[in-house]
């Protein structure tokens, strides 16, 4: 059992599951007792606490009945016990966290009396990781807390101050300085920690800032209390003017103990197996054998020592001096470098290394730079010229950027090595960890979520002792507080996953910290432009804000992937979780994620322009890298009610929604907007009629589509819009075509021809109008002048570089290439719709692939045709784009049974002819006559079947198979398919040679009427 105070009330058992104490005179008993852990509370004492000065006659059957659920809720009736007049909770203090905070406090304290400061550091620290926010939270209001709470909360001051001495004492004045300026902007009037700030500052070189705290902090004093600064901070004030020799420590600790100039440095072993890394380790081997400086960079917890070290060991090998480790995570100092080096090799004279290290073959691995970057590199630079056998590993989270350097990025675990990591580390800690396929995809779900970081696995799977693997899963949104427990010999900020990233953190400047963090609002990355729109105020200037990327790339914080053109700027997610917590805790969320939200709300208000416009290509590749971003926008939008920018966001990115075969989603997006309560200008919303009227009729909710077109139609007819109303128009227009109503569709398509009569010279406008006037064709039933105009509207789009339409076209004048018998032409042009399609966001794509494999058949290439349905297949199920599935299946069942495969063959078949039986397709279809490809794609499943029945002593079911196919190939107007002739041929005859002459004709005549066949139409 385990009780926390140190912030929320928390009681965990004893593998640390929470234990839920409900209702607030119980919890305030938990907390009563938990303070006076192993000793009475008398029963008076606690009446008083929780009822206060008029408690109800019944009090102590209350008090009593109080207890009895308490046992209850911890499971046990050993740990709550009446003993006299009262009630104790008979834990051992170490059982509560205030219990542990004292004990540490105290231990540290001691360690420092025996001058092992270290120790007393990393106690302190200990101890100070125990609060999770303000003592006894849940009962500030509460009389019986209130002495607590101030004892504690002093406690917690003065241990924060004794550390923070201890560490300067140390010389880690730059480290210290990050907190010591938080503390006094918290505690402006505590002249503790103000003086060691100045004092950490003055040994950081910045002897102003210190005399200005000293200054700022005489004002404070003055206004709220009318006092001066006390005696010793008068006395600081008066040795940094002086410059005083007292106040100046010697540059680093003195060299450690033990090592001896006669010592052969070594590389120290790993006390675990590595788990993976096989082809970083060949990588990194070989560079370091041609480079003789290699720095690894990456984030906290990507492993960088440990493959340092494992490199390093291997080129030390049959070297004469051998490799050496220095670790410079504890040097405090920039001029502690050289003597960290020298104490790590034996040397006596830290100020002669070059000279004494001379043309020794070593491997020096420096591990931890970025914390005396400058030091670090003068460093490097300075013994790699003067030693020509030395070879240098160094660890930091940014380069050195000196001569002779190649830098080399950690990449994290890929995921079968990182699920190896968690299995082992789990496995190691003591945890039975169960070896199924569901367990190993939760694991692998953890580790993806965690960026495939080492030390943060660890962390994860340390915690399966206390948690089964789902709950770890399930904690990961609070990862910083579930990923602690590291090593007790490793250093404080190795311990847990928030001390990693804050000690990156602690080393950005001001503003690159700002940047960092507002990041953090990207899922998806973003752009240079987009980061200097949302990330910029009064304190950061856009003009800056590169500078800002490049610094936090080179820190190891920000990812920069190439996408199109140029670069986006990501985070990991452990990292982004952290920055949005340091945003919250700015107080800079709102107004960020404001930012964030209308910046992607004016992407998206561009869609009618860019449907009509020359910016089509770009807009479309920036929905596309941007949907992520996109999902945010609108989530945090619609929490708020936003109900503009929630429709400008779902409107606007509908029609790429449709083009991504994604409408499922988009229908998402747009019921989420128009749920929204706020206001919203009249053509925002008719926007999102728009794109609801679009993805409602592919979804097939037909019902309201036109309806919510029309409607749009009006608003933006009443305001002059003509590009929205080209952009509604062209849905309008189409969905009566599709819904067969073809009087409705040649009215609408009169419509959109003479919306663009009104722009004569506009090229655009020629284009769309040739294309209008082919669909128009197209209903009227004149194929040869729709032909003429679908082939000059593929020229005038094609010129104009408006890729959507072009690619509609261009399948348009396949279908033309293919229906003439040039199949070597259809397949050409199919090829260049389907490479235009795929330059955008490729929604398009499986329906080509599908018809390309189709005319393949025809031209007798078999094994072309099988490869692109199999990616029209794998692309149509991701999207549930039924009418692919079925063109893909039925060529399949085509090529299943040229290749003997009869069981897949009857498989693809019926899975077809069950899609075509639905009649689902509810997209719209870019075909001459859509309804004859759909018969003539169904008879071929039908004599697929009458083949394999016909085969299998089945001849009435292959007789009345073949009719229905006769019927089919009749209703559509085609011939049997050359593929397909000996096919049919042979399941004639076989049928025939087992029935009469009149049984097979009954049976034909059956399938040709579409009777007594199950599974066909």
């Amino acid at each position: 059992m385990h009780i926390g105070l140190l912030g929320e009330l928390e009681v965990l058992d004893d593998e640390g599951n929470e234990i839920a104490i409900a209702g607030a005179k119980l919890r305030g008993l938990v907390a009563i007792l938990a303070l006076h852990a192993g000793r009475v509370v008398p029963a008076a004492q606690l009446v008083d606490a929780l009822w206060g000065e008029d408690p109800p006659a019944a009090v102590r059957n209350g008090l009593q009945g109080l207890a009895s659920k308490l046992r209850r809720a911890f499971g046990s009736s050993d740990l709550v016990v009446m003993r006299g007049d009262g009630y104790a909770l008979d834990l051992a203090p170490d059982a509560i966290d205030v219990g542990r905070f004292e004990r540490c406090a105290a231990a540290g304290r001691a360690m420092a009396a025996a001058g092992d400061l270290g120790r007393a550091v990393d106690l302190l620290v200990e101890a100070d990781a125990l609060w999770r926010g303000d003592p006894l939270a849940d009962f500030v209001y509460e009389e019986f807390a209130s002495a607590a709470i101030t004892r504690l909360s002093e406690l917690r001051l003065a241990v924060l101050e004794e550390r923070l001495d201890l560490e300067l004492q140390l010389g880690r004045h730059q480290r210290a300085t990050v907190q010591l300026e938080e503390l006094v902007v918290a505690h402006p009037l505590r002249e503790g920690f103000r003086r060691l700030l100045m004092l950490a500052l003055y040994r950081s070189g910045r002897q102003a800032e210190a005399l200005r705290a000293f200054q700022e902090g005489r004002l404070l004093l003055g206004e709220e209390l009318g006092l001066e600064p006390g005696p010793e901070l008068r006395r600081l004030e008066s040795a940094i003017l002086t410059h005083d020799p007292s106040l100046t420590l010697p540059a680093a600790p003195p060299p450690v103990p033990g090592i001896g100039a006669a010592s052969r440095p070594v590389i120290p072993d790993a006390l675990t197996p590595l788990v993976g890394r096989d082809a970083e380790l060949l990588e990194l081997g070989r560079l370091f054998a041609d480079q003789r400086f290699v720095t690894l960079v990456g984030p906290g917890g990507a492993g960088k020592t440990r493959l340092a070290l494992e490199v390093g060991r291997a080129a030390a090998r049959g070297r004469r001096a051998g490799g050496c480790l220095v670790e410079l995570a504890p040097v405090g100092d920039p001029a502690g470098v050289p003597l960290a080096i020298a104490a790590a090799l034996g040397l006596p004279d830290p100020g002669r290394l070059a000279e004494l290290i001379g043309e020794q073959d070593l491997v020096l691995v420096l591990d931890n730079c970025e914390h005396l970057i400058d030091a670090a590199a003068e460093v490097a630079e300075g013994l790699l010229r003067r030693c020509p056998r030395l070879r240098l590993l160094a660890t930091s989270r940014e380069g050195l950027r000196v001569g002779g350097e190649t830098i080399w990025a950690v990449p994290p675990l890929g995921p079968e090595d990182a699920v190896r990591l968690f299995m082992a580390r789990a496995e190691a800690s003591g945890a039975a960890i169960e070896r199924s396929d569901p367990q190993r995809i939760a694991i692998a779900d953890i580790c993806a979520r965690l960026d495939g970081l080492p030390l943060a696995i660890e962390l994860a799977a340390a915690r399966t002792r206390a948690f089964p693997v789902a709950q770890i899963a399930d904690r990961l949104n609070d990862r910083f507080r579930l990923l602690t427990g590291g090593s007790r010999t490793a250093l404080p900020r190795q311990q847990t996953l928030r001390a990693v990233v804050d000690w990156s953190y602690e080393l950005l400047f001001d503003d690159e910290r700002r940047v960092f963090e507002r990041l953090s609002v990207f899922p998806g990355g973003c752009t240079v432009a987009t980061a200097e729109d949302v990330c910029t105020d009064d304190v950061v200037v856009a003009a800056d804000v590169a500078d800002h990327l490049q610094a936090l790339v080179e820190k190891s914080l920000v990812v920069a992937v190439p996408a199109g053109d140029g670069l986006r700027f990501t985070q990991l997610q452990t990292l982004a979780h952290y920055g949005r917590e340091r945003l919250t805790e700015r107080g800079d969320a709102v107004r960020v994620r404001d930012a964030m939200a209308g910046h992607f709300a004016r992407l998206c208000s561009e869609s009618a322009p860019a449907f009509t416009g020359d910016g089509q290509r770009a807009w479309l590749r920036a929905i596309d890298l941007e949907h992520d971003n996109l999902r945010a926008a609108l989530d945090w939008a619609v929490a708020n009610d936003d109900a503009e920018t929630a429709l400008l966001i779902a409107g606007g990115a509908a029609w790429p929604h449709w083009l991504t075969g994604m409408v499922v989603e988009g229908r998402r997006w747009l019921d989420d907007a128009f749920a929204c309560r706020g206001e919203a200008d009249e053509r925002t919303r008719a926007l999102g009629l728009t794109g609801r009227g679009l993805l409602d009729f592919l979804a097939g909710a037909t019902e309201h589509s036109d309806e919510d077109l029309a409607a749009a139609l009006e608003i933006f007819e009443r305001h002059g819009d003509v590009e929205s109303m080209a952009l509604a128009h062209s849905f309008y227009a189409e969905q009566a075509a599709v819904r067969g109503d073809l009087d409705e569709a040649r009215r609408r398509r009169r419509v959109v021809l003479d919306s663009y009569g009104d722009a004569p010279s506009d090229p655009f406008a020629a284009a769309a109008r040739t294309y209008s006037l082919a669909k128009l064709a197209l209903l009227n039933g004149d194929i040869d002048e729709a032909e003429r105009h679908y082939r000059a509207a593929t020229e005038g789009f094609g010129r104009l570089d408006r890729p959507v339409m072009n690619s509609i076209c261009l399948g348009m004048v396949a279908d033309f290439d293919e229906r003439a018998g040039d199949h070597p032409a259809a397949i050409r042009t199919l090829e260049a719709a389907i490479e235009t399609n795929e330059s955008l966001l490729g929604g398009f794509t499986g329906s080509l692939q599908a018809r390309l494999g189709w005319v393949l058949l025809h031209d007798g290439q078999p094994a072309r045709a099988e490869a692109v349905y199999q990616q029209a297949l794998e692309a149509a199920r991701r999207v549930q784009h039924t009418m692919v599935v079925f063109q893909a299946q039925g060529g399949f069942a085509v090529l299943h049974r040229l290749h003997g495969r009869d069981d897949e063959a009857a498989e693809a078949a019926t899975e077809a002819l069950a899609l075509y039986r639905a009649d689902g397709f509810h997209r719209f279809r870019n075909r001459i006559d859509p309804t004859a490809d759909l018969h003539a794609a169904a008879a071929v499943c039908c004599d697929v079947l009458a083949a394999i029945a016909a085969e299998g002593d089945e001849p009435e079911r292959a007789a009345t198979l073949l009719g229905h196919a006769d019927r089919l190939r009749d209703d559509a107007d085609v011939d049997v398919p050359g593929f397909q002739r000996a096919t049919i041929q042979g399941a004639r005859e076989a049928a025939l040679a087992a029935l009469d002459a009149a049984a097979f004709t009954l049976a034909f005549d059956r399938g040709r009427h579409g009777d007594g066949v199950p599974a066909i139409p």
